[in-house]
């Protein structure tokens, strides 16, 4: 007899770790098809977590020009995908909500503007003038910020809080046997442990970037999981191996 198993992904999680640069439903689809052992288990459901995407108005941090998250191509993208996803079979979309928590600045230009304070320092210790105030008014000129030197700073809001509680409502009623987590947050620590008092047994589903190489999952989350399913994208389709 075949064990009933439900899959629930992290979105933000899973659509970082798929190879394909933009996801989209099918790839997300298929990936989830493809982490049931299909000799041995029958799939009950899908169920996918991931905010909607951001669509307010926010000022940009330089120029102050308004700028409409909402008409971006990655929102009508990620409308699409969700809007189709939940239109798959044995699928349910859970939208959690994305919250604007300002601009943050970017890595490499951190590094830049590390890198012009050393110039700059080295060029006011030259016993050159003329030299020293034309080099430090250049830097100067190639230190100044844009909007394009910040990114946006997301947080995400609900999805966690309902993982945790589709994991307690499967393993409680003991809808099915077996639940395949895709994530690589350890805050599911404590719902994969109930599911498995209850009885449930509890599958990490662990993304290889190669045939050879893992993915580094926590150990704190190999710990408390009955199995670490490792999948492969080999040849344009997910295998388990």
């Amino acid at each position: 007899m075949k064990k009933s198993v439900a899959i629930l992904l992290d979105g933000g999680y899973v659509t970082k770790k798929l190879p394909q640069q933009r996801p989209d439903e099918n790839d997300i689809y298929n990936f989830a098809l493809a982490c049931v052992h299909q000799p041995t288990e029958e799939l009950f459901r899908i169920f996918y977590y991931h905010c909607a995407p951001y669509e307010k108005h926010e000022y940009l941090p330089i120029s102050g020009a308004v700028m409409d998250f909402g008409a971006s191509p990655q929102a009508a993208h990620g409308k699409s995908v969700l809007s189709k996803l939940a239109q798959k079979n044995y699928v349910a979309v859970r939208k959690g909500q994305l919250r604007f928590r300002g601009w943050s600045i970017k890595k490499f230009v951190i590094n830049r503007l590390q890198s012009q304070a050393i110039q700059q320092t080295i060029a006011s210790a030259s016993q050159v003038a003329a030299s020293t105030q034309t080099n430090a008014s250049a830097l100067h000129q190639n230190s100044l910020l844009t909007d394009s030197d910040f990114s946006p700073d997301f947080t995400q809001k609900e999805v966690d809080i309902k993982i945790g509680l589709d994991v307690a409502w499967l393993s409680s009623k003991r809808i099915v046997d077996k639940i395949i987590l895709i994530t690589g947050d350890t805050d599911f620590i404590p719902a994969m442990k109930f599911a498995r008092r209850e009885g449930v047994q509890v599958v990490i589903a662990n993304i290889l970037t190669s045939p050879t190489q893992n993915n580094y999952l926590k150990s704190e989350l190999l710990e408390h999981a009955d199995e670490v399913r490792n999948l492969s994208f080999q040849s344009n389709t997910w295998m388990i191996i």
